[in-house]
């Protein structure tokens, strides 16, 4: 898939100064394992994501569950390749064909249609979200263990 260059755009912003379309849970989201294998994510009791290494060489899984209550939960996984996942992930910025829409329209320097957009450290998958809880993204603040973690894993054999 091809990419193109995209120019950032600021996203509009909520009064904590979050994007509008990240919930602010997204900050307490926690590495909890962090392998040459996986990588797993842990925000309390309400939401995790574990990125794992797919069989087919250089493609990961992203594998995320979000609960609403002990009876509602969603679950979703989404494959992306090392371009993508280093991108989402806010290594480097990447936005392939058909995506750029999501940057013009939500703001933010990395996006996938369908997979996330990213603005600084400001991460939400699969898409842009409303921001309140019951939203069915999972927002991730991109702190330096994540990064870390997620390069490690980028890097490892």
């Amino acid at each position: 898939m091809e990419t193109q260059t995209v120019k950032s755009k600021i996203p509009k912003l909520s009064n904590s100064f979050f994007p509008d379309w990240y919930n602010r849970h997204g900050i307490k989201m926690k590495v909890v394992v962090s392998s040459d294998v996986y990588v797993y994510l842990k925000n309390g009791d309400v939401a995790n994501l574990t990125i794992t290494k797919e069989e087919e060489k250089g493609k990961f899984q992203l594998k995320y569950e979000i609960r609403f209550s002990i009876r509602e939960s969603i679950e979703g996984i989404i494959i992306l390749n090392k371009k993508a996942l280093s991108g989402a992930f806010g290594l480097s910025d990447y936005c392939p064909n058909g995506s750029e829409w999501l940057i013009e329209r939500y703001g933010g320097n990395s996006a996938y249609q369908g997979r996330y957009i990213r603005w600084e450290d400001f991460l939400n998958l699969p898409c842009p979200g409303t921001s309140h809880d019951g939203d069915p993204n999972l927002s991730i603040f991109l702190d330096g263990k994540i990064k870390m973690a997620v390069k490690n894993l980028l890097d490892s054999k």
